[in-house]
């Protein structure tokens, strides 16, 4: 009876039995995360030792868009799975492919495929997964519920981050210490022309502990790991109570009385420039007169 191997049932028992295979030492280096626009660059790396190399083929999600066969006339050669899809062939070769202005469609599992040439024809595969993400183009949006809340309010705070691919995580400080996910109260994802916004509510009972020398700094960040963090944050100030001023005189007898209105009590004017005696500085009586009149009104 005859017995039918599918090929690759046949791939894989080759791949891994020790000992049968010339290409020794494989590594892939895909990075995991990188932004959209970016350029990039994968790299396969590998040691031949029973033969030349006869191909190097480039997959994302099991479709070809670049190889490379060094003993052709033209060694290289690309193919557009997508129209925006852009390869640096200048700078791709037989260990390492370059891809510029990538975009969320090259998000996906990639792998390289080393053919060794006669008579072995033996073939590795290697692959690692690539995230491509849109990072927000504005910083996140924190709001408070009140605009100066104090010790023994219940503080709530809003922060909304930027649209984005995958949807931003939000996660916040007060004076720089990480707050738990309990004062959470809300989350929320937005989709917003394919792209996402995060939101999270913050709520929190006020204490004097809160501040530091009279301050408190409520901050969230957005982030999405490994390409982007943004941040914003607040300053409540400490409300303490006024000390009002005392002024004037402080007596019990006068704490209702209206200084304004009271009447001031003078008293009479005394003539001191004017001789008691007149006759003994020999004046006549009318001349004292006249200057009494005159003075002493």
């Amino acid at each position: 009876m005859d017995v039918y191997f599918p090929n690759i049932s046949i791939y894989y028992f080759l791949v891994l039995i020790p000992g049968i295979l010339s290409v020794k030492n494989g590594q892939i280096i895909i990075p995991p995360i990188v932004q959209c626009g970016d350029t990039v660059s994968l790299a396969c790396l590998y040691e031949l030792e029973k033969g030349p190399l006869y191909t190097i083929k480039w997959y994302l999600n099991d479709q070809e868009f670049y190889q490379y066969v060094p003993e052709s006339e033209q060694p290289q050669n690309s193919y557009l799975i997508w129209k925006d899809m852009k390869i640096d062939v200048s700078n791709s070769d037989s260990h390492e492919v370059t891809l510029l202005n990538v975009s969320r469609e090259m998000t996906g599992y990639y792998k390289c495929e080393i053919t060794e040439d006669y008579p072995s024809y033996h073939t590795v595969i290697l692959g690692g997964r690539m995230q491509v993400v849109v990072v927000p183009e504005e910083k996140p949006l924190l709001i408070l519920g009140r605009p100066r809340p104090s010790p023994g309010d219940k503080m709530i705070a809003n922060c909304t981050s930027g649209a984005a691919y995958p949807a931003p995580n939000i996660t916040w400080t007060i004076n720089g210490s990480p707050k738990n996910d309990t004062l959470i109260i809300r989350r929320e994802v937005t989709g917003i022309n394919q792209l996402w916004e995060s939101t999270s509510e913050f709520e929190l009972e006020l204490s004097s502990d809160h501040f530091q020398n009279g301050q408190l700094r409520l901050a969230c960040f957005a982030t999405i790991d490994g390409v982007y963090t943004s941040s914003a944050e607040t300053i409540i100030t400490e409300d303490k109570p006024l000390i009002a001023s005392i002024t004037g005189d402080a007596s019990p007898h006068n704490h209702g009385a209206n200084s304004a209105s009271a009447p001031i009590s003078r008293p009479p004017p005394v003539c001191t420039c004017i001789h008691p005696y007149p006759w003994k500085k020999g004046w006549p009586i009318a001349v004292y007169m006249i200057l009494l009149s005159y003075f002493c009104r």
